[in-house]
């Protein structure tokens, strides 16, 4: 979001999904951002219409994270 008001794209419609169905030693995080932003902020010819932008990262997660000792 900081990333984003920062540049001249202006969001409608911010939206951020995590995936954390694999958050296990090994296994992996995957966020989604997606924004919906109007043409006309963007474009210096104000064109119409919207454009939805989505950018996905994944991070493993680190094999020897914490947990008990036995």
């Amino acid at each position: 979001s900081a990333n984003l008001e920062s540049t001249a794209l202006r969001c409608t419609d911010l939206s951020i999904t995590t995936d954390t169905s694999a958050f296990v030693p090994g296994g992996s995080v995957e966020v989604e951002v997606r924004c919906e932003a109007s043409m006309s902020d963007v474009a210096l010819l104000g064109v119409p219409g919207t454009r939805t932008f989505v950018a996905t990262s994944t991070e493993v997660v680190d094999r020897f994270r914490g947990g008990t000792s036995g």
